[in-house]
């Protein structure tokens, strides 16, 4: 079965019993059958994840089955009108088991590789026979015929809406594990003794393990994060301390509850599920439905600990009141929040405050088992769909001539590699595994090594030649064909190679380093740089650079050359690998300001990154210091920026030009999450000079998070003793921190490791004295290690 044709088969199969059993689902609510809570959430989950299940189990059946998605078609393009060809075999000897474990059965519909050759190496890759059409399985569903480019455009708009869906569940767990990593430091001193008291009584009631408690300045509503290891994360707004004992009780109660059920592993993996269903209206209602039963089910829990639904009712309306006052600083969409949902709040509170009480029954264990055997059972039942793509001559031409493909370079786990083309003037395919030597003219096929083989196709002016050269023990088997005739490998079939070869391999690189390696033999650097002037393909030009760049002492103007070649190159990745080569022989400030600025023409943040990471081995001294700031300019992203200036400060050696250089680039910064990694790893070097420390500081001071900058100002502190003017320059810094948690942290930490100077403690306590009571008396105390001085 084609690609194409599975892939159609599971999306087409996918929507109809997603569709199937979220809607029976959905009539079901409408119709009050599924009026008790527990029963609807697991009605919706147990919908879900049998579609998913019955679309893996049909997909596997479809594999398994050996069919392409018709009764007995070969997998090939099938045109209107005609059914498709059969290859034809010839009976040629079977090459030895070595050889032939490495062919693939069947090469790609839009390369066609003619008959004789595609049944030489069926037998290559198979002992056992081909089954014929007459004995082949047909595929387990319903047979539809669809047209490619339907099928095509359907799995295009599938792949484009999952992938987004993927980048944005992504960016939800980066939300979630920079946050985490934000709290791993941070301690629960803070939190007040009677909160923790009552989470420590409720997790024993609940019988599950206490999470970890943190109180968050402008967090609007109660939070769990999901982990992979160690104790959940309960993050709770700072105003959940002067809540009233039983308001308090009641906020954990419904916290706790979502533990007890599991409810961020179940967020979590349905929003997985959810991934290839991410455009569906029916799975976006399922999702909704569920997280809407997850918090009924927590606030019946709740109420039935309280004996009572009007504490929890008033903490939903402290959060809406702080929702609505401000927006609330921290809030990943993946973690499982109390009020998230103004509307759906609302209906809560109605629901709390009603005189009946809440259901809180929940399903039995032999319930859920029996909900699972139904999934599993009707995953089995459902049926599916297998695909025939049906073509027509001009969608056949339109993949002929490479509209829907273009060009192909790939490289097999077995060492296979593989160059496909399809343009205006034809198309080829070449596969090579193995050692191939090639003439000194460039013309002929000298020789293979073990287990090699050399398979070239190519279509012109509606003429397809195709050889195929391979080892059988020690002898040279040669296979040639015209239009699909075989005919014998003389002196036609040799002069068509020997026509074809040099343009085959200056197009696909194919024995490079050798080529290159004879060229400058021969000529010089001058030959290999005019055989580079004449290659159009960036990758094989690419690889004839690193040819020149690791085999020839390069002049000035030579160097000029090979540069210019270099910057020709469009593929970011090719560029990347060829200026990682030149930094070989860039010895000179000179040479490797121009490969600098050659690196400011990648567009690729990564692959510029990775260079300027590599380049970083060797400090930028002052004459390549510019082109140095003009490359890392030319980064967009935070995170690869940030690679780049950690990567320069940790090869850096003293110098406090590269140190200055990483600080002034910090300034282009947006995430203070990236700008505060950069100033913990810059922080011993701005220890030891006051220029450094100032523009240090200056950076530090542009941290718009309270939690940062203080993670920030700490790992200053901590470099080693404090000096007056390093205290004075935190002391300053520290006036931009809106959180009195987060100053006193810094505080304490700084009055711990500062000297005595009666100017500096004055001014430590003038700091301390806009804080709260709290807050100020944990800063004060901590100058208690002074009393005695």
């Amino acid at each position: 079965m084609s690609a194409l044709a599975l892939a159609s088969s599971l999306l087409l199969t996918l929507v109809l019993q997603a569709s199937l059993l979220l809607g029976l689902v959905w009539i079901a609510e409408r119709l009050r059958l599924l009026r008790d809570p527990g029963h609807a959430e697991l009605a919706w989950r147990a919908a879900l994840f049998a579609g998913l299940l019955a679309t893996g189990l049909h997909g596997c059946g479809l594999l398994s089955g050996g069919g392409d998605g018709s009764t007995g078609t070969p997998a090939v393009l099938a045109r209107s009108g005609a059914p498709a060809p059969a290859p034809v075999g010839l009976g040629d000897p079977v090459p030895t088991p070595g050889a032939a474990a490495a062919v693939p059965a069947v090469p790609p519909a839009a390369f066609h590789v003619p008959g004789r050759l595609r049944a030489n190496r069926n037998d290559a890759t198979s002992a056992a026979p081909a089954a014929s059409p007459a004995t082949t399985a047909a595929p387990p569903g319903l047979v539809l015929p669809v047209p490619e480019l339907l099928a095509l455009a359907l799995v295009l708009l599938w792949a484009a809406a999952s992938l987004r869906a993927g980048r944005g569940l992504a960016r939800q767990l980066g939300d979630v594990r920079r946050l985490q990593r934000g709290l791993e430091s941070v301690t629960e001193f803070a939190i007040p003794a009677a909160l923790r008291a009552d989470a420590d009584t409720l997790a024993a009631e609940f019988g599950i393990r206490r999470p970890r408690l943190h109180l968050l300045e402008g967090l609007a509503s109660p939070m769990l994060l999901p982990t992979l290891r160690g104790p959940t994360l309960l993050l709770l707004p700072a105003w959940t301390g002067d809540l009233a004992p039983r308001q308090r009780r009641a906020l954990l109660a419904h916290e706790f509850a979502h533990l007890a059920r599991r409810d961020p592993a179940w967020r979590l993996a349905t929003r997985i599920a959810l991934l290839p269903l991410a455009w569906h209206p029916l799975a976006r209602h399922a999702l909704a439905r569920l997280e809407a039963l997850a918090e009924h089910a927590c606030d019946a829990c709740a109420a039935r600990l309280q004996g009572d639904g009007r504490p929890l009712a008033e903490c939903l309306a402290v959060c809406l009141e702080h929702a609505a006052g401000h927006r609330s600083t921290c809030s990943p969409r993946l973690a499982v929040a109390m009020a998230d949902d103004a509307g759906a709040v609302v209906r809560r509170v109605a629901n709390l405050l009603e005189k009946t009480p809440m259901n809180t029954r929940t399903p039995s264990p032999a319930l859920r088992r029996g909900a699972l055997v139904a999934a599993v059972a009707v995953a089995l039942a459902l049926p599916g769909l297998a695909i025939t793509l049906v073509g027509t001559d001009a969608v056949a031409s339109a993949l002929e001539s490479g509209l829907l493909i273009g060009e192909q370079v790939t490289t097999s786990r077995d060492g296979i590699s593989t160059w496909r083309r399809a343009d205006a003037d034809g198309r080829m395919l070449l596969r090579v595994r193995g050692e191939v030597r090639v003439s000194a003219d460039d013309r002929r096929i000298e020789g293979l090594g073990d287990g090699a083989f050399f398979e070239y196709s190519r279509r012109r002016d509606g003429v397809e030649h195709a050889v195929v050269l391979r080892r059988s023990g020690d002898a040279l088997v040669q296979e040639f064909e015209v239009d699909g005739e075989s005919r014998p490998f003389d002196s036609e079939g040799r002069a068509w190679l020997a026509a074809e070869l040099p343009a085959l391999l200056r197009e696909t690189g194919l024995n490079a380093l050798q080529r290159g390696v004879r060229l400058l033999a021969e000529g010089g650097t001058p030959a290999l740089l005019a055989e580079i002037a004449g290659l159009r393909v960036d990758h094989v030009r690419r690889a004839y650079l690193e040819v020149l760049f690791a085999n020839a002492p390069l002049d000035a103007a030579q160097w000029a050359q090979a540069m210019d070649r270099v910057t020709g190159i469009g593929s970011d990745f090719e560029r990347r690998l060829c200026l990682h080569a030149a930094l070989a022989q860039a010895t000179t400030p000179a040479r490797r300001a121009g490969v600098f600025d050659a690196a400011a023409g990648i567009a690729s943040d990564f692959e510029l990154a990775e260079l300027l990471i590599e380049a970083a081995k060797q400090p930028p001294v002052a004459a390549e210091l510019g082109a140095w700031q003009r490359a890392v300019a030319a980064l967009d992203s935070d995170f690869e920026l940030r690679r780049v200036l950690d990567a320069s400060l940790e090869h850096a050696r003293g110098d406090r030009r590269v140190v200055l250089a990483a600080l002034e680039a910090a300034e282009r910064f947006s995430s203070d999450f990236e700008l505060r990694q950069l100033l913990e790893t810059a922080a011993p070097a701005a220890r030891t000079d006051a220029a450094l420390r100032a523009r240090w500081l200056q950076r530090a001071g542009g941290l718009g998070s309270d939690f940062e900058r203080r993670s920030a100002l700490t790992a200053l502190i901590d470099v080693d003793h404090v000096d007056i003017d390093v205290a004075d320059g935190v002391l300053v810094a520290l006036a931009g921190v809106r959180s009195d948690f987060e100053a006193a942290v810094v505080l304490t930490e700084l009055a711990g490791r500062m000297p005595y100077d009666a100017g500096l403690v004055e001014r430590y306590r003038a700091a301390a004295r806009r804080l709260d009571d709290f807050e100020r008396g944990r800063a004060e105390r901590a100058l208690d290690r002074f009393a005695a001085l």
